[in-house]
């Protein structure tokens, strides 16, 4: 009876010795996936961050890119006396000054131009500079109707941009979806999702706008 018994009690020891292993090792292998998971939230947070500041900086560079580019056209084709300059406005954008039919018709070439180059890009950064250069296409047909100019001049500018904009909307829509799931915002497909990308681009433009 004594021998049954301490063999019920060394197989029972033996079995809690491999229940206890058993758990031990899930123990460990949860934990380890934990903390690879921790890991590469806070790398995806650290890459999200990085992702923002280098859009902040894509967006002042196009933006003194156009601007630039738009007052030596300007100057170089002579039919603007005085030539236009440069003016730094709300936090650290360059832009023509002042603002003229012919300055705002060269900014929407010169940006339609970037756009056309930069949209198809695989580099997230360089497709996101392409809808940068996007929404000032829209933003300079925009600003064109607030210029002394008269009304025959602001509606052909204004009419050159919206054309512009209609031929490269689908470019933009697609760089817009690889920028938009690189950050891990996938695109919603259809109508509705076309609508929130468009509103998206709005205020982009919008914040062109903005008064300096």
């Amino acid at each position: 009876m004594a021998d049954g018994r301490d063999a019920e009690l060394a197989e029972t020891g033996a079995a809690r010795r491999v229940a206890v292993r058993v758990v031990g090792r899930v123990a460990v292998r949860v934990v380890g996936r934990l903390a690879v998971r921790r890991d590469l939230s806070a790398r995806n947070r650290a890459t999200r961050l990085l992702f923002v500041l280098a859009a902040l900086l894509v967006l002042r560079v196009v933006q003194a890119a156009v601007a630039g580019l738009t007052v030596l056209a300007v100057t170089v084709s002579g039919l603007e006396h005085p030539a236009p300059g440069l003016r730094m406005a709300r936090l650290a954008e360059v832009e023509p000054e002042p603002t003229t039919g012919l300055t705002t018709l060269a900014m929407v070439l010169i940006s339609a131009g970037l756009a056309t180059i930069l949209l198809p890009r695989a580099h997230v950064l360089a497709a996101f500079a392409g809808i940068k250069a996007f929404a000032m296409v829209a933003a300079s047909a925009i600003a064109v109707m607030f210029t002394a100019e008269p009304v025959g001049i602001q509606a052909a500018v204004a009419g050159c941009g919206v054309s512009v904009v209609l031929l490269l909307w689908p470019k933009a829509r697609e760089a817009a979806t690889r920028v938009l799931a690189a950050i891990g915002l996938p695109h919603v497909s259809g109508p509705a999702g076309d609508l929130v990308l468009a509103l998206k681009i709005a205020l982009l433009v919008a914040f062109v706008l903005l008064p300096g």
